[in-house]
């Protein structure tokens, strides 16, 4: 008995159901290169996420800064009596900037929560004592910063303390507002905060209020060495005035950018 193979014939199908060279994946082709979209994720340079900001409010601008600059030139003339004027006007400094503490505080809640008339709570109340005691001692490493840079020490040291004072009040205070201690991402925020990584900056009211008050405070020393012997260039009159301004000038940018952009 003779056994015959039979012969096995090939055939090529065209029928729509056959996956054909175009659907195939590429990568699992071997030596077919790799497509140029694996490579976008890789290549884009990892973005900074903005920080959360409140919402601009003209309730947010400090119009108490104006109103200090104007008590110290006017009622505590600090003109011609430098350190008995810081001396006698610090409660009602640091009473205006409560009150501003709690306006904005209330601001911001309102703005969240699409409700009005709704003041801080008891908890927010004790946040904002708290914040104020740490605004106090934020001015131990303000004063320190502010030797680095320059500031006059020994028959002058006291007023430098003073200045440091106010400026951890311009700067310190509102930011704490905003970006509470009691956040799980509070240690991250504050660093970037710290270090200037705060992306569309000009767009936050309150961070560009501190930043304000920084400027103005450095533009302050501008007045000082020159020779124009008059009684406001006295150390840290130029200064201080120059970051109240500058507070009250940075949220005042940030909130009419926010209305026309």
């Amino acid at each position: 008995m003779s056994s015959a193979r039979k012969k096995v014939k090939k055939t090529v199908s065209f029928s729509r159901n056959s996956p054909s060279l175009s659907d195939r994946n590429p990568s699992t082709e071997p030596g077919s290169p790799v497509p140029e979209s694996a490579f976008d994720l890789a290549d884009e340079e990892p973005k900074l996420n903005e920080l959360p900001k409140p919402s601009p409010a003209f309730m947010l601008l400090p119009f108490h800064s104006l109103a200090i600059v104007y008590a110290l030139f006017h009622h505590y003339n600090i003109s011609s009596k430098v350190t008995p004027a810081l001396n006698s006007s610090t409660l009602a400094v640091l009473t205006l900037h409560f009150g501003f503490g709690l306006i904005a505080l209330t601001t911001i809640k309102n703005k969240n929560k699409a409700k009005r008339h709704r003041g801080p709570n008891g908890g927010e109340l004790v946040y904002l004592v708290i914040s104020s005691i740490i605004s106090c001692f934020a001015a131990i490493p303000i004063f320190v910063i502010l030797l680095v840079f320059g500031a006059p020490i020994g028959s002058l040291t006291k007023e430098t303390a003073f200045l440091a004072l106010h400026l951890s009040f311009l700067t310190v205070f509102p930011l704490l507002l905003v970006y509470k201690l009691t956040d799980l991402d509070a240690g991250d925020t504050w660093i970037r905060l710290l270090t200037f990584q705060v992306p569309a900056f000009y767009k936050n009211q309150v961070y560009l209020q501190a930043m304000g008050s920084l400027v103005g405070c450095w533009l302050g020393v501008i007045p000082i060495p020159l020779d124009w012997d008059r009684d406001w260039q006295q150390w840290p009159i130029t200064l201080l005035t120059g970051a109240y301004v500058g507070s009250f000038a940075g949220s005042l940018i940030s909130y009419l950018y926010s209305i026309f952009e």
